[in-house]
Protein backbone atom coordinates (compact mmCIF):
# COMPACT_ATOMS: atom_id res chain seq x y z
CA UNK A 1 0.00 0.00 0.00
CA UNK A 2 1.39 3.25 -0.97
CA UNK A 3 0.86 6.53 0.52
CA UNK A 4 1.47 10.46 -0.44
CA UNK A 5 3.18 12.07 2.53
CA UNK A 6 4.12 15.62 1.88
CA UNK A 7 5.19 14.92 -1.25
CA UNK A 8 6.36 11.26 -0.59
CA UNK A 9 4.85 7.92 -1.89
CA UNK A 10 5.11 5.42 0.85
CA UNK A 11 4.63 2.08 0.59
CA UNK A 12 3.14 1.67 4.10
CA UNK A 13 2.11 -1.80 3.45
CA UNK A 14 5.83 -3.07 3.30
CA UNK A 15 5.22 -4.90 -0.35
CA UNK A 16 5.63 -3.51 -3.76
CA UNK A 17 2.53 -3.89 -5.45
CA UNK A 18 3.07 -4.14 -9.86
CA UNK A 19 -0.56 -3.63 -11.16
CA UNK A 20 -0.65 0.41 -11.71
CA UNK A 21 -2.99 2.74 -9.83
CA UNK A 22 -6.54 2.45 -10.69
CA UNK A 23 -7.69 6.47 -12.04
CA UNK A 24 -10.61 7.81 -11.57
CA UNK A 25 -13.25 9.68 -13.81
CA UNK A 26 -11.81 12.99 -13.36
CA UNK A 27 -7.91 11.78 -14.07
CA UNK A 28 -7.04 11.78 -10.33
CA UNK A 29 -6.03 8.63 -8.58
CA UNK A 30 -8.15 8.23 -5.35
CA UNK A 31 -6.80 8.49 -2.16
CA UNK A 32 -6.32 5.35 -0.16
CA UNK A 33 -7.55 5.21 3.47
CA UNK A 34 -4.90 3.63 5.25
CA UNK A 35 -5.85 1.98 8.75
CA UNK A 36 -4.65 3.35 12.07
CA UNK A 37 -1.57 1.17 11.74
CA UNK A 38 -0.06 1.56 8.75
CA UNK A 39 -0.74 5.31 9.43
CA UNK A 40 1.60 4.68 12.46
CA UNK A 41 4.49 2.70 10.51
CA UNK A 42 4.41 4.76 7.62
CA UNK A 43 4.79 8.41 10.10
CA UNK A 44 7.86 6.33 12.21
CA UNK A 45 9.52 4.86 8.75
CA UNK A 46 9.31 8.75 7.66
CA UNK A 47 11.04 10.04 11.27
CA UNK A 48 13.30 7.53 11.06
CA UNK A 49 14.78 8.51 7.80
CA UNK A 50 14.52 11.97 8.38
CA UNK A 51 16.65 11.92 11.90
CA UNK A 52 19.52 9.28 10.10
CA UNK A 53 20.06 12.13 7.41
CA UNK A 54 19.75 14.90 10.30
CA UNK A 55 22.14 13.06 12.16
CA UNK A 56 24.40 12.52 9.65
CA UNK A 57 24.59 15.60 8.97
CA UNK A 58 25.21 17.29 12.03
CA UNK A 59 28.01 14.62 12.80
CA UNK A 60 29.65 15.87 9.83
CA UNK A 61 29.36 19.11 10.69
CA UNK A 62 30.95 18.36 14.34
CA UNK A 63 33.81 16.29 13.22
CA UNK A 64 34.62 19.37 10.53
CA UNK A 65 34.36 22.32 13.10
CA UNK A 66 36.58 20.52 15.71
CA UNK A 67 39.06 19.32 13.85
CA UNK A 68 39.77 23.33 12.12
CA UNK A 69 39.07 24.34 15.92
CA UNK A 70 42.13 22.01 16.86
CA UNK A 71 44.22 22.42 13.53
CA UNK A 72 43.53 26.27 14.55
CA UNK A 73 44.39 25.89 18.50
CA UNK A 74 48.21 24.12 17.50
CA UNK A 75 48.96 26.35 14.59
CA UNK A 76 48.09 29.11 16.56
CA UNK A 77 50.01 28.36 19.91
CA UNK A 78 52.69 26.39 17.25
CA UNK A 79 52.41 23.62 20.16
CA UNK A 80 54.26 20.13 19.94
CA UNK A 81 53.06 17.46 22.10
CA UNK A 82 53.22 13.89 23.00
CA UNK A 83 51.99 11.37 25.64
CA UNK A 84 51.13 10.38 28.06
CA UNK A 85 52.91 7.12 28.11
CA UNK A 86 50.93 4.77 30.63
CA UNK A 87 49.79 5.59 33.83
CA UNK A 88 50.19 8.10 35.98
CA UNK A 89 53.43 7.78 38.01
CA UNK A 90 52.65 8.56 41.63
CA UNK A 91 54.87 9.86 44.00
CA UNK A 92 57.96 8.56 46.01
CA UNK A 93 56.54 9.75 49.12
CA UNK A 94 54.49 12.56 50.42
CA UNK A 95 56.72 14.55 52.11
CA UNK A 96 60.72 15.12 52.68
CA UNK A 97 62.48 11.23 52.85
CA UNK A 98 63.70 10.26 56.31
CA UNK A 99 66.78 7.76 55.13
CA UNK A 100 67.36 9.14 51.59
CA UNK A 101 70.33 6.60 50.10
CA UNK A 102 69.37 5.71 47.00
CA UNK A 103 69.77 7.48 43.51
CA UNK A 104 66.78 7.22 41.57
CA UNK A 105 67.49 9.86 39.03
CA UNK A 106 70.63 11.80 37.60
CA UNK A 107 70.02 15.00 36.00
CA UNK A 108 72.36 16.97 33.83
CA UNK A 109 71.39 20.30 35.63
CA UNK A 110 68.44 21.35 33.63
CA UNK A 111 66.06 19.32 36.13
CA UNK A 112 63.47 22.67 36.94
CA UNK A 113 60.66 20.71 39.19
CA UNK A 114 59.11 17.17 40.65
CA UNK A 115 55.36 16.77 40.17
CA UNK A 116 54.16 13.47 41.72
CA UNK A 117 56.41 10.86 40.12
CA UNK A 118 57.53 12.68 37.28
CA UNK A 119 60.61 15.00 37.35
CA UNK A 120 60.89 18.24 34.94
CA UNK A 121 63.39 18.73 31.91
CA UNK A 122 64.11 21.99 30.89
CA UNK A 123 64.57 22.41 27.07
CA UNK A 124 65.24 25.70 25.05
CA UNK A 125 61.55 25.44 23.61
CA UNK A 126 59.52 23.23 26.45
CA UNK A 127 59.43 20.80 29.08
CA UNK A 128 59.89 16.57 29.14
CA UNK A 129 58.66 15.15 32.13
CA UNK A 130 60.35 11.54 32.65
CA UNK A 131 59.28 8.95 35.21
CA UNK A 132 61.41 8.53 38.66
CA UNK A 133 60.87 5.28 38.77
CA UNK A 134 61.64 4.08 35.07
CA UNK A 135 63.72 7.47 33.65
CA UNK A 136 61.22 7.07 30.67
CA UNK A 137 59.76 9.72 29.24
CA UNK A 138 56.15 10.46 30.14
CA UNK A 139 55.17 13.12 27.98
CA UNK A 140 56.73 16.16 26.38
CA UNK A 141 55.22 19.80 25.64
CA UNK A 142 57.34 22.52 23.63
CA UNK A 143 56.49 25.31 21.12
CA UNK A 144 58.00 26.18 18.09
CA UNK A 145 59.32 29.88 17.16
CA UNK A 146 59.58 31.11 20.48
CA UNK A 147 61.77 30.60 23.50
CA UNK A 148 61.40 28.81 27.34
CA UNK A 149 62.02 31.42 29.78
CA UNK A 150 61.31 29.86 33.31
CA UNK A 151 58.87 27.14 34.44
CA UNK A 152 56.94 26.52 38.28
CA UNK A 153 54.82 23.60 39.18
CA UNK A 154 52.28 22.45 41.66
CA UNK A 155 51.25 18.84 42.22
CA UNK A 156 48.92 18.60 39.25
CA UNK A 157 49.83 21.61 37.22
CA UNK A 158 53.31 22.81 35.30
CA UNK A 159 53.55 26.57 34.27
CA UNK A 160 55.53 27.61 31.73
CA UNK A 161 56.06 31.02 30.58
CA UNK A 162 57.68 31.71 27.14
CA UNK A 163 59.85 35.12 25.77
CA UNK A 164 56.48 35.82 23.31
CA UNK A 165 54.64 36.85 26.63
CA UNK A 166 52.01 33.47 26.42
CA UNK A 167 51.95 31.37 29.62
CA UNK A 168 50.85 28.47 29.82
CA UNK A 169 49.20 25.62 32.17
CA UNK A 170 50.14 22.52 31.54
CA UNK A 171 48.16 19.31 33.36
CA UNK A 172 51.27 17.65 34.86
CA UNK A 173 48.93 14.22 34.67
CA UNK A 174 48.12 13.94 30.32
CA UNK A 175 50.94 17.03 29.49
CA UNK A 176 48.24 18.75 27.65
CA UNK A 177 47.51 22.61 28.58
CA UNK A 178 44.86 23.57 30.64
CA UNK A 179 44.62 27.49 29.29
CA UNK A 180 47.04 30.23 27.63
CA UNK A 181 47.07 33.46 28.53
CA UNK A 182 49.43 36.48 26.95
CA UNK A 183 50.96 38.66 30.07
CA UNK A 184 52.45 42.17 28.49
CA UNK A 185 56.31 43.12 29.12
CA UNK A 186 59.44 42.19 28.73
CA UNK A 187 60.02 38.85 28.76
CA UNK A 188 63.20 38.07 27.10
CA UNK A 189 64.60 41.13 29.28
CA UNK A 190 66.31 38.01 31.51
CA UNK A 191 64.68 39.29 34.61
CA UNK A 192 60.67 37.51 34.43
CA UNK A 193 60.15 34.93 36.67
CA UNK A 194 57.80 32.57 37.75
CA UNK A 195 56.83 31.55 41.36
CA UNK A 196 54.33 29.43 42.95
CA UNK A 197 52.40 30.72 45.95
CA UNK A 198 49.83 28.00 47.02
CA UNK A 199 46.84 28.33 44.06
CA UNK A 200 48.48 30.98 42.75
CA UNK A 201 51.24 31.52 40.14
CA UNK A 202 52.96 34.87 40.29
CA UNK A 203 54.93 36.33 37.04
CA UNK A 204 57.38 38.71 37.99
CA UNK A 205 58.77 41.12 35.84
CA UNK A 206 60.54 44.26 36.35
CA UNK A 207 57.27 46.83 35.54
CA UNK A 208 54.56 44.26 37.00
CA UNK A 209 54.04 41.13 39.61
CA UNK A 210 50.79 39.62 37.87
CA UNK A 211 48.94 36.87 39.62
CA UNK A 212 47.04 33.89 37.80
CA UNK A 213 45.00 31.45 39.21
CA UNK A 214 46.77 28.24 38.93
CA UNK A 215 44.25 25.72 37.62
CA UNK A 216 42.40 28.38 34.75
CA UNK A 217 44.82 31.24 34.29
CA UNK A 218 42.52 33.50 35.53
CA UNK A 219 44.22 36.80 35.72
CA UNK A 220 43.68 37.55 39.82
CA UNK A 221 45.90 40.82 39.89
CA UNK A 222 48.11 43.03 38.53
CA UNK A 223 50.69 45.23 40.75
CA UNK A 224 53.44 48.12 39.37
CA UNK A 225 56.29 48.71 41.78
CA UNK A 226 55.56 50.54 44.90
CA UNK A 227 56.07 54.31 44.67
CA UNK A 228 59.94 55.67 44.94
CA UNK A 229 60.94 52.57 43.32
CA UNK A 230 61.70 51.97 39.42
CA UNK A 231 61.23 48.27 39.30
CA UNK A 232 60.58 44.58 40.82
CA UNK A 233 63.67 42.65 41.61
CA UNK A 234 64.35 39.34 40.52
CA UNK A 235 63.71 37.32 43.80
CA UNK A 236 61.49 34.24 45.11
CA UNK A 237 58.61 36.08 47.35
CA UNK A 238 57.98 35.77 51.02
CA UNK A 239 54.57 33.81 51.37
CA UNK A 240 52.83 34.25 54.75
CA UNK A 241 49.39 33.63 55.80
CA UNK A 242 47.22 36.59 54.36
CA UNK A 243 50.08 38.80 52.42
CA UNK A 244 52.79 37.97 49.82
CA UNK A 245 56.00 40.32 50.41
CA UNK A 246 57.95 41.22 46.98
CA UNK A 247 61.08 43.12 46.95
CA UNK A 248 61.15 45.89 44.73
CA UNK A 249 64.72 47.82 43.56
CA UNK A 250 66.26 50.74 42.12
CA UNK A 251 63.98 52.48 45.06
CA UNK A 252 64.78 56.50 45.61
CA UNK A 253 67.20 56.91 43.38
CA UNK A 254 69.72 54.60 44.43
CA UNK A 255 70.18 51.01 43.43
CA UNK A 256 71.74 50.17 46.65
CA UNK A 257 67.89 50.67 48.30
CA UNK A 258 65.67 47.61 48.54
CA UNK A 259 62.10 47.72 49.55
CA UNK A 260 59.70 45.12 50.85
CA UNK A 261 56.55 45.65 49.65
CA UNK A 262 54.05 43.34 51.36
CA UNK A 263 50.61 42.30 49.63
CA UNK A 264 47.02 41.00 49.95
CA UNK A 265 47.70 37.79 48.55
CA UNK A 266 43.69 38.20 46.98
CA UNK A 267 43.92 41.48 45.65
CA UNK A 268 47.71 42.63 45.17
CA UNK A 269 46.79 45.49 47.25
CA UNK A 270 49.75 46.86 49.41
CA UNK A 271 49.39 46.31 52.95
CA UNK A 272 52.99 47.71 54.12
CA UNK A 273 56.23 48.01 52.91
CA UNK A 274 60.11 48.18 54.71
CA UNK A 275 63.66 48.52 53.80
CA UNK A 276 64.77 45.10 53.08
CA UNK A 277 68.62 43.92 53.22
CA UNK A 278 70.80 43.29 50.34
CA UNK A 279 70.55 39.56 52.06
CA UNK A 280 66.54 39.41 51.81
CA UNK A 281 63.85 38.28 53.76
CA UNK A 282 63.17 34.03 55.11
CA UNK A 283 59.80 33.01 56.17
CA UNK A 284 59.76 31.77 60.12
CA UNK A 285 55.62 30.99 60.21
CA UNK A 286 52.43 32.47 58.90
CA UNK A 287 53.27 36.21 60.27
CA UNK A 288 56.96 36.73 60.99
CA UNK A 289 59.96 37.18 58.55
CA UNK A 290 63.64 37.50 59.67
CA UNK A 291 67.07 38.35 57.93
CA UNK A 292 70.44 38.08 58.79
CA UNK A 293 72.06 41.79 58.61
CA UNK A 294 75.36 43.00 57.10
CA UNK A 295 75.72 44.80 59.97
CA UNK A 296 76.06 41.84 62.12
CA UNK A 297 72.54 41.62 63.08
CA UNK A 298 69.79 39.58 63.43
CA UNK A 299 66.11 41.26 62.36
CA UNK A 300 62.99 39.81 62.50
CA UNK A 301 59.66 41.31 61.76
CA UNK A 302 56.39 40.52 63.05
CA UNK A 303 53.65 41.43 60.18
CA UNK A 304 50.46 40.55 62.42
CA UNK A 305 49.54 43.72 63.16
CA UNK A 306 48.32 46.63 61.23
CA UNK A 307 51.99 47.36 60.88
CA UNK A 308 55.14 45.73 60.61
CA UNK A 309 57.08 45.32 64.26
CA UNK A 310 60.40 44.94 63.77
CA UNK A 311 63.10 43.98 66.35
CA UNK A 312 67.42 43.40 65.98
CA UNK A 313 69.58 41.64 67.98
CA UNK A 314 73.34 41.48 67.70
CA UNK A 315 74.65 38.25 65.58
CA UNK A 316 77.91 37.17 65.25
CA UNK A 317 80.53 38.04 62.10
CA UNK A 318 81.38 34.29 61.80
CA UNK A 319 77.71 33.05 61.14
CA UNK A 320 76.43 33.05 57.35
CA UNK A 321 72.52 31.88 57.29
CA UNK A 322 72.04 29.26 55.31
CA UNK A 323 68.01 28.51 55.82
CA UNK A 324 65.38 29.53 57.33
CA UNK A 325 61.87 27.65 58.00
CA UNK A 326 59.32 27.13 60.56
CA UNK A 327 60.91 29.54 62.99
CA UNK A 328 64.22 27.96 62.37
CA UNK A 329 67.42 29.53 61.27
CA UNK A 330 70.60 27.26 60.11
CA UNK A 331 73.48 29.08 59.95
CA UNK A 332 77.61 27.82 58.47
CA UNK A 333 80.47 29.15 60.48
CA UNK A 334 82.66 31.23 58.01
CA UNK A 335 85.13 28.06 57.61
CA UNK A 336 81.43 26.16 57.24
CA UNK A 337 83.26 23.55 59.66
CA UNK A 338 79.87 24.27 62.10
CA UNK A 339 75.88 24.60 61.76
CA UNK A 340 74.27 26.37 64.31
CA UNK A 341 70.33 26.47 64.93
CA UNK A 342 68.46 29.45 66.46
CA UNK A 343 65.29 29.58 66.86
CA UNK A 344 63.48 32.21 66.44
CA UNK A 345 59.96 33.87 67.15
CA UNK A 346 58.21 37.18 66.82
CA UNK A 347 59.11 37.67 70.37
CA UNK A 348 62.50 35.58 70.67
CA UNK A 349 65.95 34.27 70.07
CA UNK A 350 67.77 30.95 71.64
CA UNK A 351 70.44 28.85 69.81
CA UNK A 352 68.59 25.14 69.47
CA UNK A 353 71.77 23.17 69.07
CA UNK A 354 74.99 23.33 67.26
CA UNK A 355 76.50 20.11 64.65
CA UNK A 356 80.39 20.24 64.18
CA UNK A 357 81.38 18.42 60.84
CA UNK A 358 83.64 15.54 60.69
CA UNK A 359 87.74 16.37 61.38
CA UNK A 360 89.04 17.90 57.67
CA UNK A 361 85.42 18.13 56.12
CA UNK A 362 83.05 20.52 55.51
CA UNK A 363 79.42 21.64 55.29
CA UNK A 364 77.45 22.89 51.90
CA UNK A 365 74.20 24.56 52.10
CA UNK A 366 71.32 23.09 53.88
CA UNK A 367 67.55 22.95 53.47
CA UNK A 368 64.61 22.78 56.04
CA UNK A 369 61.33 20.09 55.07
CA UNK A 370 59.51 18.51 57.31
CA UNK A 371 61.12 19.40 60.72
CA UNK A 372 64.17 17.93 59.16
CA UNK A 373 67.35 19.80 57.88
CA UNK A 374 69.24 18.30 54.98
CA UNK A 375 72.70 18.85 54.11
CA UNK A 376 76.01 17.82 52.67
CA UNK A 377 79.43 17.18 54.48
CA UNK A 378 82.39 16.63 52.65
CA UNK A 379 85.85 17.75 51.03
CA UNK A 380 84.98 20.33 48.07
CA UNK A 381 86.42 19.41 45.22
CA UNK A 382 88.73 22.45 44.69
CA UNK A 383 90.27 21.72 48.10
CA UNK A 384 90.48 17.46 46.85
CA UNK A 385 92.44 18.49 44.12
CA UNK A 386 95.27 20.56 46.28
CA UNK A 387 95.70 17.78 48.75
CA UNK A 388 95.53 15.44 46.02
CA UNK A 389 92.56 13.45 47.81
CA UNK A 390 89.40 12.89 46.18
CA UNK A 391 86.62 14.92 46.34
CA UNK A 392 83.76 13.37 48.55
CA UNK A 393 80.71 13.93 50.37
CA UNK A 394 77.77 12.43 52.27
CA UNK A 395 73.95 13.38 53.11
CA UNK A 396 72.89 13.99 56.57
CA UNK A 397 70.02 14.50 57.94
CA UNK A 398 69.18 16.35 61.41
CA UNK A 399 66.30 16.89 63.37
CA UNK A 400 65.77 20.31 62.91
CA UNK A 401 64.66 20.90 66.73
CA UNK A 402 67.48 19.06 68.62
CA UNK A 403 70.31 18.95 65.71
CA UNK A 404 70.82 14.63 66.48
CA UNK A 405 71.75 13.21 63.20
CA UNK A 406 68.83 10.77 62.00
CA UNK A 407 70.55 9.37 58.99
CA UNK A 408 73.54 9.95 56.64
CA UNK A 409 74.53 8.42 52.43
CA UNK A 410 77.69 8.64 50.23
CA UNK A 411 76.95 10.44 47.35
CA UNK A 412 78.02 8.90 44.04
CA UNK A 413 81.55 10.11 42.74
CA UNK A 414 80.04 10.90 39.59
CA UNK A 415 79.34 14.28 41.30
CA UNK A 416 82.39 15.78 41.22
CA UNK A 417 83.22 14.76 37.77
CA UNK A 418 83.33 17.22 34.71
CA UNK A 419 83.00 20.45 34.69
CA UNK A 420 82.32 20.08 38.84
CA UNK A 421 85.47 18.87 39.58
CA UNK A 422 86.54 22.88 39.88
CA UNK A 423 83.83 23.66 42.00
CA UNK A 424 84.89 25.58 45.33
CA UNK A 425 82.37 24.36 47.60
CA UNK A 426 80.23 21.33 49.08
CA UNK A 427 77.30 20.48 46.48
CA UNK A 428 73.80 21.91 48.09
CA UNK A 429 70.60 20.92 48.83
CA UNK A 430 68.48 22.19 46.43
CA UNK A 431 65.07 20.63 47.56
CA UNK A 432 63.04 18.15 49.45
CA UNK A 433 59.52 16.62 49.73
CA UNK A 434 57.56 14.15 47.81
CA UNK A 435 59.49 11.47 49.14
CA UNK A 436 62.78 12.88 47.09
CA UNK A 437 66.07 14.69 48.22
CA UNK A 438 67.54 17.46 45.54
CA UNK A 439 71.26 18.03 45.44
CA UNK A 440 72.84 20.38 43.41
CA UNK A 441 75.69 22.80 42.74
CA UNK A 442 74.55 26.37 44.02
CA UNK A 443 76.60 29.53 44.08
CA UNK A 444 76.13 33.17 43.07
CA UNK A 445 76.26 32.80 39.14
CA UNK A 446 75.27 28.77 38.77
CA UNK A 447 72.63 26.74 40.14
CA UNK A 448 71.60 22.95 39.32
CA UNK A 449 70.12 20.47 40.25
CA UNK A 450 71.98 17.03 39.84
CA UNK A 451 70.57 14.04 41.30
CA UNK A 452 67.60 13.12 43.46
CA UNK A 453 67.82 10.42 46.31
CA UNK A 454 65.31 8.37 47.47
CA UNK A 455 64.72 5.93 50.69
Amino acid sequence: MKDDLDGWTWNSSGTESEDPPVVGPDGRVPRIRRSPAESARATAAWVRVRAVKLVTVAVVLALAIGGWQTYKYLTRYHEQMSGPHGDFPAALGSSAPVKPSRVVATFEGSMSGIAGGLYLHEEPRGVTAFSLRTGKSYWHYGREKTGLVDVTNSRDTVVLSFDDQLVVGIDAHSGKPRWHVKVPGDAKSGQSRLWLDKDTVILSQPASVTALAVHDGKRLWTAPPPKGCRKWAVRAPVALKDVVAYRATDCEGSSDEYVLSGMDRSTGHPRWQLKDEITGYWRLDDHTMATASVRDALVVTDVSGSRPRTRSTALSNDLSLGYADDNIMVFDSSNSRTLTAIRVTADRNRTAWTHPAAKGLEFGRPWIADGRVYVTQGVPPLDARRDKVPASARLLVLDARTGHELSRADLPKSLFQGENEDQRSLPAIRGAGSGVVLIGWADFAFSSVDLALAE
